[in-house]
Order: structure tokens, then C-alpha cells, then sequence
């Protein structure tokens, strides 16, 4: 599954796969601090939580097979921190790329 989301978000990132929100009146700036829910060009789900305008870590990922990345069920098989380690490492590993992935998620419409 790493593997898979990395690739993801380094093809979002890049601009190779586009976002839209899924309901576009909840933008990044109207949800400030909660889940704000992106589906890509290719059907896939993401939600992101907003802290207070920051990003803060992927909540879920929904590919179209049907496979499932959820934070709280991770979290609660003790596997929380794992997706947050590998986007972090991801993100400092190629700033650039993770900026623009950001702003990505955060200028979505």
C-alpha cells in the first residue's frame, strides 16, 4: 500500500493526475478545521484533515478496485503513525514536490 499512495501523490504532486473537491462548497478556506474530501480524475477518494488551514495527515484514500487506506482504523491496529511517517519522510525528502502537492489540495475546486 506505501508504495501505491506514494506514487499518488508524487502523480498528483507532478500534475499528471488532477484533483477536484467533491463537494465544492467545501473548500480548503470554508472547512478550516476538518476533513475536506477530494475525489482525483481517475475516481480515487481522498480525504485530507485540515488543521486550521494546515495540512495535517490523509484521513482515507479510496482507490476504484476497492482498496481502503483509513487513518482511525490504522491508528486503532496500532499502525498509526505509519502513512504519516512515509508521507512525511516523502515530503521532506522532496520539498518541492510536497509544496506543490499541497497547494494542490488547498487551491483545489
Amino acid at each position: 500500500m506505501k508504495d501505491r499512495i506514494i506514487a499518488l501523490l508524487t502523480l498528483i504532486a507532478y500534475g499528471d493526475i488532477k484533483l477536484q473537491l467533491k463537494n465544492p462548497e467545501e473548500t480548503w478556506e470554508s472547512v478550516y478545521a476538518g476533513n475536506v474530501k477530494y475525489v482525483t480524475t481517475d475516481g480515487v477518494n481522498i480525504t485530507i484533515f485540515n488543521d486550521c488551514n494546515s495540512f495535517d495527515y490523509i484521513d482515507t484514500i479510496v482507490f476504484v478496485d476497492g482498496e481502503i487506506y483509513d487513518y482511525e482504523d490504522n491508528r486503532k491496529l496500532h499502525y498509526d503513525t505509519t502513512l504519516t511517517t512515509w508521507v512525511d519522510t516523502w515530503m521532506y525528502d522532496n520539498p518541492e514536490l510536497a509544496d506543490k502537492l499541497i497547494n494542490y489540495f488547498i487551491n483545489a475546486r
